[in-house]
């Protein structure tokens, strides 16, 4: 398998709706804020990975991932 290494930035608002990700080797970094990943909650500096499907939902101050 050939590896492929993408950076995106997103910021996601108190007020979006939770995201769905489909099932791919990931692994997202919260810059700022809190948000829920599958089903940990991250703030400042944490990092998820995963493989499975999951969903992003940004916590009441927002979130940059």
């Amino acid at each position: 398998m050939a590896l492929l290494l993408r950076l995106h930035e997103d910021v996601l608002g108190s007020d979006a709706r939770p995201q769905p990700l489909p099932p791919l080797p990931r692994m997202i970094f919260l810059v700022h804020g809190a948000a829920t990943i599958g089903e940990r909650l991250l703030h400042d500096g944490e990092a998820w990975h995963g493989e499975g499907a999951a969903a992003i939902a940004p916590a009441a101050v927002g979130t940059t991932l």
